[in-house]
């Protein structure tokens, strides 16, 4: 089963159906800076989906939002989406610890 991004982002602002590249893209204003036409969602471009805002720079996939906007730990965004490691593998064995304790990041825009 497939996460639905589109529905997590639609709980902080509302979208509008632009375009159906890549599945479908969504744009309307960003939940961070509120650029009203800067954010844009393709829930359905590779298995998590993408985010993006052109002004305040904000993107990534539904891991990155869960982080971002939720304040989820990595470890609890890849379960919130259903990532599962390979069998017989635990989450330490497939992820560098390094990688899971990192956070998404993003560059202020000027003013």
């Amino acid at each position: 089963m497939r996460y639905d991004l589109l529905a997590e982002i639609e709980q902080d602002t509302r979208l509008k159906r632009t375009s159906t590249s890549r599945g479908g893209q969504y744009n309307g204003p960003c939940p961070w800076c509120g650029g009203l036409d800067r954010f844009r969602v393709q829930p359905y471009y590779d298995a998590y989906g993408f985010f993006a805002c052109n002004q305040c720079r904000r993107s990534g996939t539904a891991i990155d939002y869960l982080m971002l906007r939720r304040g989820l730990s990595k470890q609890h965004a890849l379960a919130t989406v259903g990532w599962k490691p390979q069998e017989g593998r635990s989450l330490s064995d497939t992820i560098p610890y390094d990688a899971l304790q990192s956070r998404p990041g993003w560059e202020e825009p000027a003013e």
